[in-house]
């Protein structure tokens, strides 16, 4: 249920506006993935 919630939001913030959460999202994952040091 939470997780249509927030679908549903993102879709919204994506039709009323042109915001992509998915497009934003992404990038910061990558590079906070990047900037962690390996653990080896």
């Amino acid at each position: 249920m939470i997780a249509t919630a927030l679908a549903l939001g993102a879709a919204f913030l994506n039709a009323a506006f042109g915001i992509c959460l998915g497009c934003q999202i992404y990038p910061l994952i990558t590079r906070l993935r990047r900037t962690q040091p390996s653990a080896q």
